[in-house]
């Protein structure tokens, strides 16, 4: 995320807001991770169903891009 950053792919948010972007989205692995890899039969890949949306939330985001997302 540092180097899109520095590149200029990651653009509008503070440096605080960034590093609270950054833990949300380690927590967000880190309880993927643990919700689907980790079972009483042991410890398996992540379903593709999860990486595509976890995927597809990274690149184009949850909501459509219409209107100021601020405002409620």
């Amino acid at each position: 995320m540092r180097r899109a950053r520095a590149a200029g792919a990651i653009e509008d948010y503070s440096d605080e807001e960034f590093e609270a972007i950054v833990h949300m989205l380690m927590g967000a692995r880190g309880y993927l991770s643990r919700r689907y890899s980790y079972s009483a039969d042991g410890v398996t890949a992540v379903p593709d169903h999860v990486i595509s949306a976890y995927r597809k939330l990274m690149t184009r985001g949850l909501f459509n891009a219409s209107g100021d997302q601020d405002t409620p």
